[in-house]
């Protein structure tokens, strides 16, 4: 599976393309019904997000949402908040005006969202510092996930979910591996679709395997319309 993210002035907007199960079908039993929340469709083939514009917040507003969808749009979802430890789970939260479209094209499921930021609670302020983003392709025939980080872990656990910057000045980020061979391969693409030369700072570390982790950083300008290539691979297996 694969997934792209970006956004614009309004709407956060995230794109997943997976193969279909061996079979040719996607297990899709659970049904929309109005603003109900769909707690079944957990054992469908879906799509499962998290995420987290405020992170890093520490007053107002500290909100991350979760939810998964399936096929027909059955939606399950609910917000968390670091601000209420007590009580920090909202299952009656609900994710109401946003965009979703799926098809199967060429073996392939492709599903498209778009989340407005007035839904997830994210302002102006919130774009000036790093997201925490989860993407994950749920399989069920047979059972499997596919997602973003190389490590499983609690999906709503704050400090190992991964950050993305979103901005209109900045270059395109495309992670193209992790891991290689079963060992750790960490090889990112960054872009630059402007019409100007962006000077571009790359730090690739592997905390994730070792600590104390192996990091590299890279200083560079991208120029117009340019692509480089950065490589980290680490001295040890994962």
């Amino acid at each position: 599976a694969v997934f792209w993210v970006g956004a614009d002035r309004g709407n956060l907007y995230i794109a997943v393309r997976s193969e279909m199960p061996p079979d040719g079908q996607l297990l899709t039993r659970a049904v929309p019904d109005g603003d109900r929340d769909i707690i079944r469709t957990v054992y469908d083939d879906s799509i499962e997000v998290v995420v987290h514009p405020h992170l890093g917040k520490k007053d107002g507003d500290r909100r991350y949402f979760h939810f998964i969808v399936n096929e027909r749009g059955a939606l399950y979802d609910l917000s968390i908040d670091e601000g209420n430890p007590q009580n920090p789970v909202n299952s009656a939260w609900r994710l109401k005006n946003w965009r979703f479209a799926n098809k199967v094209l060429d073996g392939y499921w492709h599903v498209e969202m778009a989340i407005p930021f007035a839904e997830i609670g994210a302002t102006p302020e919130d774009l000036q510092r790093p997201w925490g983003l989860r993407v994950c392709r749920n399989w069920q025939r047979p059972w499997d996930q596919s997602h973003w980080e190389s490590v499983s872990t609690n999906f709503e656990d704050v400090p190992t979910m991964p950050r993305i910057v979103l901005g209109d000045e900045l270059p395109v980020v495309q992670v193209i591996s992790l891991v290689s061979g079963g060992r750790p391969h960490i090889e990112l693409s960054v872009a630059n679709p402007s019409g100007s030369p962006i000077p571009t700072m790359v730090f690739i570390s592997d905390t994730w395997s070792r600590n104390p982790p192996t990091e590299r950083e890279w200083t560079t300008t991208i120029p117009a319309g340019g692509k480089e290539s950065f490589v980290l691979d680490p001295p040890h297996g994962g």
